[in-house]
């Protein structure tokens, strides 16, 4: 009677272990299916914003996806502004605007690796990270030509993103849902994205703000010429770089 009972609770042990396994596997393979990894999140996005972002074209009188995407951000607003056209060399449209969640630095542009700034100046978006630590990241190109010539020599800093979440040290953070839609946006548009960092909008009501920041005043002065060849054209601007590092607008 003992061996039977004994010989009972091993065959029930090892029907308990199997359904345990058998469980465990199922439990495996259902989140292979169900976890969205870091490589999934671009493709969550689109089911999350590819609505919201057709009807944000539509608004704006323009179909998606796009062929030319220029975001324009303000540091002292602390916004971003997303303008778009269907035709390369076509004006630009206003289709959204993104509020910057977290700020870092002082007026003026980044020169030196740890130094908090966000870059000021000419750039476009060079990388897209789908693994952001921040949710996802458009990554810009700085340094770049004109950055070389007035930042440290060996520590010009790098590593500059437009990305999720709201903390930040140098960059511009929008939140993960904002950021879905931005990379969509980017990733899907014909051309290059150029991004415009500008101190604050160069608009009357700011004058008392650039006057605090004599030091900067040429350096902001040749972004106001690239603003407001954009503000006149509503075209991205032919920005060019001297050898002094200054910006130009060409024709």
């Amino acid at each position: 009677m003992l061996a039977y009972g004994i010989q009972s609770s091993l065959i029930w042990g090892m029907k308990r272990t199997r359904v345990f396994v058998l469980t465990a596997l199922v439990l495996i393979s259902l989140m292979k299916f169900t976890t969205v990894g870091s490589e999934d999140r671009p493709a969550q996005a689109r089911k999350n914003c590819q609505p919201q972002i057709d009807a944000e074209f539509e608004k704006a009188g323009l179909h998606y996806p796009a062929a030319e995407v220029l975001l324009r951000a303000l540091k002292h607003e602390g916004k971003i502004e997303v303008y778009a056209n269907n035709q390369a060399g076509d004006p630009l449209r206003l289709v959204t605007t993104y509020e910057v969640l977290g700020r870092s630095g002082r007026p003026g542009p980044k020169r030196r690796e740890g130094d908090g700034q966000v870059p000021e100046g000419w750039y476009k978006v060079d990388r897209f990270n789908p693994k952001s630590s921040f949710h996802l990241s458009l990554g810009l190109d700085y340094p770049n030509a004109a950055d070389l010539v007035h930042a440290h020599k060996t520590e010009p800093g790098s590593d500059i993103f437009i990305h999720g979440g709201s903390a930040t040290v140098g960059c511009l953070p929008i939140g993960d849902a904002y950021i879905e839609a931005l990379y969509l946006i980017a990733q899907d548009a014909k051309d290059d994205v150029r991004v415009l960092i500008l101190p604050a909008g160069f608009e009357e009501e700011n004058v008392e703000f650039f006057a605090k920041y004599p030091q900067h005043a040429e350096f902001w002065a040749d972004l106001k010429n690239i603003d407001v060849a954009f503000a006149t054209t509503k075209k991205t601007p032919q920005v060019n770089v001297t050898e002094a590092g200054r910006y130009t607008v060409g024709k």
